[in-house]
């Protein structure tokens, strides 16, 4: 390396190192100028704070101030500067010099040989001592680095002091506003200022844009001697003058005051003695409001209700899912608005201007507030809170009407159902959940419910509704229960449709002893309450002789015990009528359900229907009148109108006491036919299961006789229960005597011999083994039993119903003949009242009234045994004969009042009735000989017709004589209107008999009639004839009773065939035992009594009518 190339390399070094120590001094001086200026400064404007010089005092403060701080600048800043770039730079020798003093090895070398290197005239000099020089001092420095010798300790130390003096200016300035004024004023040290306040104000919030109606918070801060108070000035642009606040100090040494609701621009400043604030304003601007707002409510579609609105109004309610459509106008324009709900859910709105829209929904309780901010983000001020009260759909509801408890399948398999269900809003569907949950056969039983809509009308809140379930297709067999329950669905479509649900139900396919057995409750139930009411009635009948017997008083009103006793008499009868109509409904609902299950036959069921009718009309609406006009006597307390009441009370109390026990006694008959019915009923069942165990004994596999057996252990079991429930017939029987009880016992007997319980035994063992055959035979034998037993039942059951209607027709012909007999009595006394004088004491004559109706009592006795055995007997016979006795009564009354006149009217009232009595059992017999044999055109019915028709044409006889009385051959236009009507009644008449004669000879019976028909029909040809051409003399009497003597003469002959011939046919009835001894049936002699009556009849010179009648009768009861 070449000796320039090192000479450039140390000066490098050189530069570096004064570089260095460049920055060294620097770092110093810059730090002693600062100090120097801040402290300087800071002690002027502390003078400055103290003193507040006037101008010229402050421009030399400044000046020298700032000469001081030049000054310094220069010295310790600029000279530095100036050596570094103009003498160092120039003369580097001097450099090395400063750089070889830091390094002992060094020391003033350096600048030697640089002085030697730099010499450009080396004369004197060696050229190779002066490089050898510069070599060896090249090759001491090579590795110094003369920077390395500089040193900044000094400015670093110096740095402390210089922290500490900024911190303590900077602090007297930024912490005290004094300070800081007066160091301004320094520098501004030309300017005149004022003095300064001896208080300073620091007031927030100063100059503000402020909402029309916030309140401002105005809070000052005083600078100066502590103050305990502080005077706070405003004034709004209403005001005239500024309006004084005095405020105390707060603990921290602070005032504070609230404007409240400004509502127009304010200045304010604050005062403390004679130091004051400068003045600011609270500028006032109008916060956004709501104008006007309208909310639109539309509830959900499927409640069917309208959209209304209200205007104004934010308070709302609605069903749950309604939606609320909000639109509001304000008084400014908005940037933003919302619904703010209490839960915390926001909802913002659509903003245009100075309105806004939007929508929420109802879907619970809550509350809301709309808030708005304008465009320079004022809000509304205290926006209102508004409710939102949200109603539910509710569940809903279902009442099952019918029916209300678990029922019984009837025959039909159909299962009627009526509900009642209601919504506030609709339904959507209606089901019928059903599964069947117990069968024998295990396999059908289910676990789950199936479901079967059910139509109806869903656009209703609330219906009726039924439903006729079929439950054919569930192939049920007795025993099977089906569980079953409805549900309703409303059609809510915001939640979700609700449904509700009626209890469990149970319908069961009931097996026919279940059938008998409830139906037989119920008749049981019926006769208890039926003997109770019986039993209650005797017991008032006792209570109102007792009564009566009190009130025979001489005073002439009731006391209060006795019309408290006789109100009491009126409300036990009147209880007693209401159980005799709820007896009715039973038995109606009874009869409903045997007739629904066909368990009884026709005959029973019309005799049912009598029951239940005879029940009903027990309480007439007479009776119900005269309880309520007793009642109403009863008010005025007077004895003798109480008397009376009491009197036909005690006569309908009697008559509903009969009519009660009449009731009973024939449930007790038609339960007889009952049982036989359920008999029949048993053995037809018995005899199906029979035929079919047989056809499936034939085909079974050994392994399915095992399963056969346990169904042939049924039959025996059904078998045991036949033979029970014959038993039971026979109780119920052996208490009527006139019941064929013989030919039930020997029916029974013949139950007991069939065995049938040992061959059905015999038959399960015979399947066990698997002998077939054998067990086929004794199937077929109890088969063969069973339809034996059959025909004996239905024997039995004719034999009961022939016996009763043949012993009825005899007791009514008995009683017939007895009416007329009194009513022709009643006639010779009428007459001999009629020729007395009008006043005469008539001793004779009462006697005989007397004997008259003491005889019609004892035939209403005998009438009232009757009705107890039979329908036949009707209310109104007993009514008519009910009313002859009360005008027989009347007529005794009025002959010992020697009003004969009146008494002969009563005589021939008396008469009348006896005459309707007996033509309404004259009629009642015609309609037992129509129902007889079941209508079959045998012997039997040509007598009913026989004697229908005589009854008829002695009724055409009898109005034809009337007619012509008193007329000597001459008739008015009236009378032959009446007569052309008899005409069409005598033409009624043939040709019923043409009809009767046409199908005897198309049976082959014609000569089983004594009576010639073709000749008896050419007679009554010419009678016509006669009527049409107006010949109405005695001839056409004579014809007339001709053809009636001809027509009682072939009923009587039908009858008695026919009644020998059904004597013969009925095994074990003894009609000759139970008839009464007055109609022995015994050939010769029963003709003889006949005649012996008849004669002594007609013995007594009575008018030809009545010899006719009394012919008739006495022909019909031969």
């Amino acid at each position: 390396m070449n000796t320039t190339v090192r000479y450039d390399e140390i000066l490098k070094k050189l530069a570096r190192f004064e570089n260095k120590r460049l920055l060294a001094e620097l770092a110093w001086g810059g730090q002693i100028v600062a100090i120097t200026s801040m402290l300087l400064f800071t002690f002027f404007a502390f003078l400055e704070y103290l003193f507040f010089f006037s101008p010229g005092v402050r421009s030399v403060f400044y000046y020298t101030w700032l000469g001081i701080t030049g000054g310094s600048i220069v010295h310790f800043v600029l000279t530095p500067l100036y050596r570094r770039y103009f003498i160092v730079a120039a003369n580097p020798v001097r450099s090395a010099l400063e750089a070889g003093s830091y390094f002992p090895q060094v020391k003033d070398d350096l600048m030697n040989v640089m002085q030697l290197v730099k010499v450009s005239d080396r004369r004197g000099f060696s050229e190779k001592l002066v490089v050898a020089a510069f070599d060896d001092i090249y090759d001491r420095i090579k590795e110094l680095e003369f920077g390395s010798a500089v040193s900044f300790k000094k400015a670093k130390k110096l740095l402390i002091f210089t922290l500490i003096s900024f911190i303590l200016s900077g602090g007297s300035f930024t912490f005290s506003s004094g300070m800081k004024d007066a160091g301004l004023r320094i520098i501004d040290h030309n300017k005149q200022f004022v003095p300064p306040q001896k208080y300073s104000f620091e007031i927030k919030p100063g100059d503000i844009e402020v909402a029309k109606g916030d309140s401002v918070m105005i809070s000052v801060i005083v600078s100066g001697p502590a103050a305990k108070s502080l005077e706070l000035y405003h004034k709004d642009d209403s005001q005239p003058a500024f309006i004084k606040e005095v405020i105390k100090a707060g603990k921290d040494g602070s005032f504070s005051f609230i404007i409240p609701s400004v509502k127009y621009s304010t200045e304010y400043y604050a005062a403390i003695e004679d130091s004051k604030s400068i003045t600011y304003k609270l500028t006032v601007t109008d916060k956004p409001l709501i104008r006007a707002f309208k909310l639109q409510i539309t509830p959900p579609s499927y409640t069917g209700e309208r959209p209304t609105e209200q205007t104004d109004n934010g308070n709302v309610s609605g069903i749950k899912g309604t939606v609320i459509s909000l639109s509001l106008e304000s008084n400014k324009e908005l940037s933003e608005a919302s619904i703010e709900f209490m839960e915390g859910i926001n909802i913002p709105l659509t903003v245009d201007g100075t309105s806004a829209t939007g929508l929420f929904r109802i879907m619970g309780d809550n509350e809301y507030v709309i808030k708005i901010t304008d465009t320079k983000g004022y809000t509304n001020i205290s926006p209102v809170k508004y409710t939102i009260r949200a109603s539910y759909d509710a569940s809903p509801e279902i009442v099952v009407l019918s029916p209300d408890s678990n029922t019984a399948l009837p025959r039909s398999q159909r299962q009627d159902i009526s509900l009642m269900i209601s919504d506030d809003f609709g339904f959507s569907g209606l089901n019928l959940n059903y599964k069947i949950s117990k069968s024998k056969d295990t396999k059908t039983v289910q676990e789950k419910f199936t479901a079967i809509p059910v139509p109806f009308n869903k656009s209703v809140k609330e219906t009726q509704t039924s439903y006729n379930w079929s439950l054919a297709q569930l192939f049920l067999s007795p025993g099977d229960e089906v569980t079953y329950y409805l549900e309703v669905f409303d059609n809510d479509q915001v939640s979700g449709p609700k449904s509700a649900k009626s209890r469990e139900y149970i319908v069961r396919v009931p097996t026919l002893d279940e059938l008998f057995a409830t139906g037989e409750q119920k008749q049981d139930e019926i006769q208890k309450e039926l003997t109770e009411v019986l039993k209650e009635a005797d017991e008032l009948q006792k209570d109102l002789e007792k009564v009566s017997k009190e009130l025979k008083s001489d005073k002439k009103e009731l006391t209060f015990e006795e019309k408290e006793k006789l109100e009491k008499m009126l409300d036990k009868f009147e209880k007693l009528q209401e159980k005799a109509e709820q007896l009715s409904q039973k038995m109606e609902d009874a009869q409903e359900n045997m007739k629904e299950n066909n368990l009884l036959s026709p005959q029973t069921m019309e005799k049912y229907q009598e029951l239940q009718k005879m029940l009903q009309d027990i309480s007439t609406d007479e009776m119900k009148k005269l309880m309520e006009k007793m009642a109403k006597n009863l008010e005025s307390l007077n004895r003798k109108d109480a008397q009376q009441n009491l009197e036909n009370m005690k006569m309908d109390e009697e008559a509903f006491k009969k009519s009660i026990e009449r009731t009973l006694n024939l449930l007790k008959r038609v339960q007889i036919e009952q049982k036989i019915d359920e008999l029949v009923k048993r053995v037809e069942q018995l005899n199906d299961q029979l035929e079919k165990l047989q056809k499936e004994t034939q085909n079974a596999d050994p392994k399915g006789m095992e399963e056969l057996a346990k169904k042939q252990d049924e039959v025996k079991d059904q078998m045991k229960d036949l033979e029970k429930e014959m038993q039971d017939l026979r109780d119920k029987m052996k208490d009527m005597k006139d019941m064929p009880n013989e030919q039930a016992e020997k029916l029974q007997n013949e139950l007991e011999k069939q065995k049938n319980e040992e061959l059905s035994e015999e038959a399960k063992k015979n399947m066990k083994k698997g002998q077939k055959q054998q067990a086929m035979q004794n199937q077929q034998q109890m088969s063969k039993n069973m339809k034996e037993m059959k025909e004996g039942l239905e024997e039995l059951q004719n034999s009961i119903n022939q016996s009763n209607q043949m012993q009825t027709m005899a007791d009514m012909m008995k009683i017939i003949s007895d009416i007329v007999d009194l009513s022709k009595q009643q006639e010779n006394l009428k007459k001999k009242t009629q020729n007395s004088s009008p006043s005469a004491l008539l001793s004779q004559e009462m006697r005989e009234q007397d004997k008259i109706q003491r005889n019609l009592e004892k035939m209403l006795s005998r009438l009232g045994d009757l009705a107890q055995k039979t329908f036949a007997v009707s209310p109104e016979m007993a009514k008519s004969l009910g009313d002859a006795r009360r005008e027989m009564n009347k007529s005794l009354e009025n002959m010992q009042n020697r009003n004969n006149k009146q008494a002969a009217g009563n005589q021939g009232q008396a008469m009348a009735s006896l005459n309707q009595a007996a033509g309404m059992m004259q009629d009642a017999m015609a309609q037992m000989m129509q129902q007889g044999n079941g209508g079959q055109r045998g012997m039997m019915s040509m007598m009913q017709q026989m004697g229908q028709m005589a009854g008829q044409q002695m009724s055409l006889n009898q109005q034809v004589q009337e007619m012509m009385k008193g007329n000597n051959g001459k008739m008015s236009q009236e009378q032959m209107g009446q007569m052309q009507r008899l005409q069409q009644q005598q033409e009624v008449i043939k040709k019923s008999l043409d009809q009767l004669n046409k199908e005897t000879k198309a049976a082959g019976k014609s000569k089983s009639i004594p009576a010639n028909l073709d000749k008896l029909s050419q007679e009554m040809q010419e009678i016509i004839t006669d009527m049409r051409t107006g010949k109405y003399n005695d001839d056409l009497v004579k014809k007339q009773d001709k053809i009636l003597s001809k027509l009682l003469d072939a009923t009587k002959s039908i009858n008695e065939r026919d009644f020998e011939k059904e004597r013969e046919s009925f095994t074990g009835t003894n009609i000759k035992k139970n008839s009464p001894g007055a109609f022995n049936t015994d050939g010769g002699k029963k003709e003889r009594n006949y005649s012996d009556n008849i004669n002594k009849a007609l013995q007594g010179g009575f008018t030809k009518d009545y010899e006719d009648l009394t012919r008739k009768y006495y022909n019909l009861i031969k």
